[in-house]
């Protein structure tokens, strides 16, 4: 006979728990960098020219920063990216004005260097850019001048052809069927793949009615991308403004989207975004986003171009959209209200 206490098996009940609020967090103390030489790349097709960029296969060094030497490393690398941005700008600029107003020879002006602009000339503080600025591609002229830079003395011209026949090979994809794809000489369905539209009617013609072949048919949707962009970026906001209430400790959510400081006033978020604490976003929610959001350019099924206004009704959960054939299901204006002719 074995003999158990009542309160050793009493516990409350799960369901009246109240759920306790995880707080997971990711801490960085030093960021380490490690670099390499650079090198003819072999590995990329860019959309003209040869010269592609790589790197050595081991690097050369290694430093450590802490975050703020890292954040301050960044921004003077920035800058005179910057710097010399602007000062080919001034450059081309002085050329052009130079050779109109008939003051030098073009021959003359051209030989004008960067290095005759000052940097007094400049306006960098003011000059304001965004991150994708210092990832722009390169030409084919400041490729050969990096790799010349960086100790590559010979630079294989042989690459050069090898990406010009990628390029070309890569225009002709896709099958030509017109609408409708037959299995038996649908060119993608014989390969085995699926036939893939980007845009309209290209690369494969085929619409979703009309195509039978029988790996499938991939249809790029922008509304659905767009809505998952939207969604991401309205999580993030969401966490970003925990995370500032956390540390502040005197903005309070009331429950409706919006916050309130201590004396009672309500204001939206800083991105005029409308969020829920659950971290859900209802209709509402997304509608809000989407009214503070830009003007989207969009195309019906003529192909003509239109730029749709803000929208009416917008669900993150969207159905199929056919960007080839709006006679059945929604098209991609319907989510939009009266679009105008651009």
């Amino acid at each position: 006979m074995h003999c158990y206490r009542k309160d050793a098996y009493q516990s409350s009940s799960i369901l009246k728990r109240e759920k306790r609020m995880r707080t997971r967090r990711v801490h960085f103390e030093k960021v380490t960098v490690y670099y390499f030489s650079r090198r003819q790349g072999f590995t990329s097709v860019p959309s003209q020219g040869g010269s592609t960029l790589g790197m050595s296969s081991r690097h050369s060094c290694v430093r450590q920063y802490t975050l703020g030497e890292f954040a301050m490393e960044q921004e003077k690398i920035h800058r005179d990216m910057l710097r010399d941005h602007l000062k080919e700008e001034k450059l081309n600029s002085i050329r052009l004005r130079l050779t109109k107003n008939g003051s030098v020879e073009s021959e003359e002006a051209n030989a004008l260097t960067l290095d005759d602009i000052s940097d007094d000339d400049l306006d960098i503080d003011n000059t304001e850019v965004d991150e994708y600025f210092f990832l722009q591609p390169l030409t084919t002229k400041k490729r050969r001048t990096l790799l010349r830079s960086s100790g590559v003395k010979k630079i294989d011209v042989e690459e050069k052809h090898e990406l010009r026949a990628i390029r070309v090979s890569r225009e002709d994809c896709g099958c030509d069927c017109r609408l409708f794809c037959d299995p038996e000489t649908c060119a993608c369905s014989l390969a085995g793949i699926k036939c893939q539209v980007d845009r309209m009617s290209f690369p494969c013609g085929c619409t979703k009615e009309g195509c039978s072949n029988a790996a499938g048919r991939i249809e790029f949707n922008p509304i659905r991308v767009r809505t998952h962009f939207l969604h991401t970026i309205m999580k993030l906001e969401l966490e970003k403004s925990r995370e500032q209430q956390q540390n502040s400790g005197t903005i309070a959510p009331n429950g409706n989207g919006f916050h309130s400081d201590p004396n009672g006033h309500c204001s939206p978020l800083a991105t005029g975004t409308f969020l829920s604490q659950s971290g859900e976003l209802s209709q509402m929610e997304f509608q809000n986003y989407m009214n503070n959001n830009r003007q989207d350019t969009s195309y019906n099924a003529s192909g003509k171009c239109y730029l749709a206004e803000q929208p009416k009704e917008m669900s993150h959960n969207l159905p199929e959209v056919s960007l080839v054939d709006n006679t059945k299901g929604p098209t991609l204006l319907d989510a939009f209200a009266e679009p105008t002719p651009v």
